[in-house]
């Protein structure tokens, strides 16, 4: 999924090509020594229940993650 344009990432990366940038700017990137190893989705209700959701890749190998999931209401 692309995330530019994104002026500070297209400014972090004005020496490099767009097309690399594009690459590196995904939401899951996989490129050789480099990669998302995390991803975290936080989900807030209107009452304040919040879903706290987080994948983490093992041992660098990309088929092998572990989820953790927690949730709890905000105090106010």
């Amino acid at each position: 999924m692309k995330q530019l344009p994104d002026p500070g990432i297209e400014d972090q990366g004005k020496d490099y090509v767009l097309p690399m940038l594009d690459k590196y700017a995904a939401i899951c990137v996989r490129c050789p020594n480099y990669g998302t190893r995390t991803n975290t989705v936080i989900l807030i209700d209107g009452e304040g229940h919040v879903t706290f959701t987080e994948r983490t890749m093992l041992n660098a190998d990309v088929d092998q993650w572990k989820t953790s999931t927690y949730q709890f209401k905000l105090q106010i």
